[in-house]
């Protein structure tokens, strides 16, 4: 979800009158970001069921193939995730395929350097010897492919454009601030007892209920964990929706998270 936020950041800055000409292909759970936003079709993909059941990749991937040509096909994510978006790009139909450089995380640098041979034309990279924002990612891809320009901001105002309309939660006489226990890697994760230790402090300490966010996996390591929550905190993992999730994130006092999406839409 971080990095669609990301993507988005890039994709705003494209003028509605022109978003016909680009597709996209996300979670499903996520599809809604990019409904009546002018973009010209909204593929969505089970992640889950992808990645876990080879009969759904199966018929997935063929459902692929009879997809009309693309003239761009572009990964903006990085080539980074060999069983998954890389193998989804191999069964579109298009003969131009670019992704950003991958940053090694998900696999070995020297599979996935073999491998982009066979499935992208083009690997565009990012100078590592310079710092750079996570948006810098995406606005360096588009500068490559399109002519659109001004990718290189944060426009926290469109963006929150694409946010607010999924925000159903009310503001009320309670308030709250939200703990994201989750992220994308377990090494991102700071430990739970002392998400735990600080929530507790908090609420103890202030008017202010602690509202734990996360995965049904984060769920079940807060029940099991060795600190646990107090009466004034609320275990919400994995019990969430998309609007719900947002709309959370987006009511509380303040935010506290992981590296993880909860932190780009901490500053909306």
């Amino acid at each position: 979800l971080g990095d669609i936020l990301l993507l988005i950041n890039s994709l705003q800055n494209i003028p509605k009158e022109n978003r016909q000409n680009f597709s996209i292909l996300v979670d499903k759970n996520y599809s809604k970001l990019f409904e009546n936003k002018g973009f010209n079709k909204i593929y969505s993909i089970q992640t889950k069921k992808y990645l876990s059941s080879i009969i759904y990749r199966f018929k997935f991937n063929l459902q692929l193939t009879k997809i009309k040509k693309f003239h761009l096909i572009a990964n903006s994510r990085g080539s980074r995730n060999i069983i998954y978006e890389d193998s989804i790009i191999r069964f579109l139909n298009s003969k131009k395929k670019v992704a950003i450089s991958s940053d090694s995380i998900a696999n070995s640098k020297y599979l996935i350097n073999f491998l982009d041979t066979f499935i992208y034309n083009k690997i565009y990279y990012l100078n590592k010897n310079i710092l750079f924002h996570e948006t810098e990612k995406s606005f360096h891809l588009f500068k490559k492919i399109t002519n659109y320009k001004s990718y290189n901001k944060l426009n926290l105002n469109n963006l929150h454009q694409f946010i607010e309309p999924l925000v159903k939660i009310q503001k009320n006489n309670s308030k709250f601030i939200t703990l994201n226990i989750g992220a994308g890697q377990s090494w991102k994760k700071w430990d739970v007892n002392k998400f735990i230790e600080l929530g507790n402090y908090i609420s103890s300490k202030t008017k202010l209920t602690a509202i734990y966010l996360g995965t049904k996996i984060d769920y079940k390591s807060i029940n099991n964990s060795k600190i646990k929550i107090n009466d004034k905190s609320i275990n919400m993992c994995g019990k969430t929706n998309l609007n719900e999730y947002f709309s959370y994130i987006n009511n509380s006092e303040f935010s506290i998270c992981n590296d993880s999406s909860a932190i780009h839409l901490s500053i909306l």
